[in-house]
């Protein structure tokens, strides 16, 4: 009998908690999390302070960071601007997507400036610090032909745009 009531008032609690949520939801002393995510699984920028219905979250003072192997991801800004917090939100990092092996500096894009650091690698080997091989065909020595290449990819047109949402699949299914 005891357990019977027990099992009735954990019931009726349990009812009463969930028939009213939406009713508190709506007050304004509720708060919410903001999470910033890079699209790296565990990198994310968590914000320092919740945020009340209706106000407005403050973007964050960083820039994220992603790399694998094969690609270069430049930050180029969020997936949406902030909006009025209604319910916990995520927002994800938005990337420029450029194959590693046309990055010949270090500014995690692959533009003219990476010709002209090619060209200056091919003049004087010594006094230019180069990120990847230089030998972009792999003809087995780097030269005009690879000068070439690398002009090649950056008129083929702007790099793809990734958002970190979608790095977050990618890394999931890789994984399974």
């Amino acid at each position: 009998m005891k357990r019977k009531i027990a099992l009735l008032l954990a019931t009726v609690t349990i009812i009463l908690c969930f028939c009213t949520m939406p009713i508190f939801a709506n007050q304004t002393g509720v708060a919410y999390c903001v999470m910033w995510s890079f699209g790296t699984p565990g990198e994310y920028y968590l914000s320092d302070r919740y945020y009340k219905v209706g106000e407005i979250p403050t973007v964050p003072d960083i820039t994220p960071t992603k790399t694998d192997d094969e690609r270069l991801f430049h930050f180029i800004g969020w997936d949406r601007d902030p909006e009025p917090i209604k319910q916990d939100t995520v927002y994800y990092a938005m990337y420029q997507v450029y194959e590693k092996k046309y990055a010949m500096n270090h500014d995690t894009q692959v533009t003219i400036s990476d010709v002209t650091h090619l060209l200056s690698y091919l003049s004087d080997h010594n006094s230019v610090d180069i990120l990847t091989d230089p030998d972009i065909s792999g003809d087995g020595f780097a030269g005009i032909r690879d000068v070439t290449l690398l002009l090649n990819y950056l008129s083929e047109g702007t790099p793809s745009v990734v958002s970190g949402k979608t790095l977050l699949k990618e890394e999931k299914e890789k994984n399974n």
